[in-house]
């Protein structure tokens, strides 16, 4: 009896152990996910509080390599 409950508790540390792992893998993986995710929301910020600052609308045009014909007109809205 004392063997197959000491086979029974081997077996059942070592799937824990399996699983513990699995889920540190998963957890690394989504730490590294939310990383880059939340590296390009700080560019995406910096980029939204460039553009909607005091003189924001000149650097937007600067940024824009569009042509426009001569009698069109661009419009900006505020």
């Amino acid at each position: 009896m004392k063997v197959g409950l000491l086979a029974l508790f081997s077996v059942s540390l070592v799937k824990l152990c399996f699983v513990y792992h699995q889920r540190l893998d998963r957890h690394g993986e989504i730490s590294a996910a939310l990383d880059i995710e939340s590296q390009r929301l700080m560019a995406f910020q910096r980029r939204f509080d460039h553009l909607f600052t005091i003189g924001g609308d000149k650097r937007f045009m600067d940024e824009q390599d569009q042509w426009i014909e001569q009698d069109r007109l661009r419009i900006l809205w505020r």
